[in-house]
């Protein structure tokens, strides 16, 4: 088929083609990694070229910290095989830490990444060096000028410990600059901002479905003269604007998400011829040319298996995720728990404290009935707030299913719930936001799900590892409109397919026009008969 198959195969003699579904393909390569090192030479420039790109190619090092302290002591190259040897060359140790670090998905493939330009670096780096050169002038001139004649170890140190404060000043602005991301991938456009000075990170993904228009800006004559600008990136929600500021040929980000949409455009034309072929297929009972093989294992689970999984159970109750039934549902963050638990735990010391001075320095006893009585009833209140706050948070839950968005408010012991939904289909943008030296240190934060309804806005709140959530809720998102469009296309096919019985019909009975030439005249004007 045109536009989807680029090449066709023909037997000679009869065989079997063994189709294996994404899921296993994934399994598979998990548990062999060897298996892609071994294969990538076969494959065409171009597909080598999307395993580079993709979270594949992970598989094409040699990770093992055996093999790399083999290879540091000289013994690396033994036993080994050329052809692993020619995978691993093209293993991009930068790529698999940004596959990592923004959980793409396997066969994700990056068309464009950048940071912002260097010369964005320069400014901030000005008043860092302008000390590491003007502090050591300024003690020599001083000590020049007023004659002093210093000595000892010490003033070494204590110039070097002075020096340190403008050189990690530096570094600092160093690594702010160096961790802020600018990523197209063929699914989605991604805006990581790293902000060291405020402990705040922010990541922003659009699914390259949402993308309307891309804007690229020049906007003095000195970025055009060191080639910077900004890349205006809108969707459908048109509150909802990324921009790539401030980076090098911004031409290339237009560039990136115009070849995406080419290639979906040519994929969703092959995919649509093959419909059509199907449709007539399964309206006309043609079977098919291939049978799925589907296997079955039954196994009994043993008594300790049922128990742990009791065991588990219970557990994932207090987990921060859990996924049951094909619903995900997430907890706030434990740190947050113990926030909550320190008043109760400060009142419990209070309650005790005071018991003490009391009884030993104040000289009233608690030992009849009445003082007993005080100490049981201020134990059980401070008991009760402490189950209060833990069941507070474990009933504050988040959750995705195949459909929706749910945001679950709920009190402790069923004293009032409130429910907020969004539709899945409906969302247009997923943010997360880590701000604070705690957040970022315990990895918690907060994920903004943004619908095309302004006030159908969800927030999961203080939230673990906020880059996974986001990473389930775009799986969900790819998975129903892959659903969707699936429906849509069994939907058509049925159309065509009646479309092609209708027109069968229809000029069976000779109801079809016939088209005939029109007579031409000969050179005199005459139509022969």
């Amino acid at each position: 088929q045109p536009m989807l198959y680029p090449y066709y195969l023909k037997a000679r003699r009869d065989g079997c083609v063994i189709l294996i579904t994404r899921e296993k393909f994934l399994e598979f390569l998990k548990k062999h990694p060897k298996a892609l090192r071994r294969i990538y030479p076969q494959f065409t420039p171009e597909a080598q070229k999307l395993v580079r790109n993709s979270r594949f190619q992970e598989y094409l090092g040699t990770t093992s910290w055996w093999s790399q302290l083999m290879g540091l002591i000289g013994r690396g190259r033994v036993n080994r095989n050329p052809v692993d040897d020619q995978a691993a060359r093209q293993f991009d140790s930068r790529l698999a830490k940004l596959h990592a670090k923004f959980k793409l998905q396997s066969e994700e493939s990056i068309k464009f990444q950048s940071r912002r330009s260097p010369w964005i670096l320069i400014p901030k780096l000005i008043l860092p060096v302008a000390l590491l050169i003007g502090l050591p002038l300024l003690v020599a001139f001083l000590v020049s000028s007023l004659g002093l004649v210093i000595t000892g170890w010490w003033v070494y140190i204590v110039v070097g410990l002075v020096l340190l404060i403008p050189l990690g000043l530096a570094i600092l602005q160093y690594i702010d600059w160096a961790n802020d991301w600018f990523l197209v991938t063929d699914l989605q456009v991604i805006h990581y901002e790293f902000e060291l000075f405020r402990f705040r990170s922010q990541l922003q993904k659009i699914p390259i479905t949402n993308v309307q228009s891309i804007e690229v800006e020049t906007p003095n004559f000195f970025a055009k003269m060191f080639k910077l600008g900004t890349a205006r990136i809108t969707t459908a929600a048109q509150s909802e604007v990324m921009f790539f500021d401030f980076i090098t040929k911004p031409a290339d980000v237009q560039k990136a998400i115009n070849e995406v949409r080419e290639r979906s455009r040519d994929l969703n034309y092959g995919k649509t011829l093959r419909e059509m072929r199907h449709a007539a297929e399964d309206y006309f009972n043609i079977p098919h040319v291939y049978t799925q093989i589907k296997y079955t294992f039954d196994e009994a689970p043993s008594w300790v298996s049922q128990r742990w999984k009791r065991v588990r159970g219970f557990l994932d109750t207090y987990s921060h995720r859990v996924e049951k039934n094909g619903v995900v549902t997430y907890h706030k963050h434990r740190i947050t728990l113990l926030g909550a638990l320190v008043p109760p735990i400060l009142f419990g010391i209070f309650i005790l404290a005071s018991w003490y001075i009391l009884t030993y320095f104040v000289g009233i006893s608690f030992a009849n009935g009445l003082g007993r009585t005080i100490l049981f009833v201020l134990f059980l209140v401070d008991l009760g707030l402490l189950v209060w706050q833990f069941e507070d948070w474990r009933n504050d839950t988040y959750q995705i299913t195949d459909r929706y968005v749910i945001d679950i408010d709920r009190s402790p012991f069923g004293f009032s719930e409130s429910r907020k939904q969004a539709e899945l289909g409906k969302v247009e943008n997923v943010r997360t936001e880590q701000t604070g030296f705690i957040a970022n240190i315990f990895n918690f934060g907060k994920v903004y799900v943004e619908t095309a309804g302004a006030t159908s806005s969800i927030v999961f709140e203080q939230v673990y590892d906020p880059n996974t959530v986001q990473g389930d809720l775009f799986k969900r998102l790819n998975s129903l409109r892959a659903k969707n469009a699936k429906e849509d296309d069994k939907r058509r096919r049925a159309e065509y397919a009646i479309f092609m019985d209708m027109f069968d019909k229809t000029a069976k009975v000779e109801r079809m026009p016939q088209h005939k030439p029109l007579l031409e005249e000969d050179e005199d004007g005459v139509t022969p008969d």
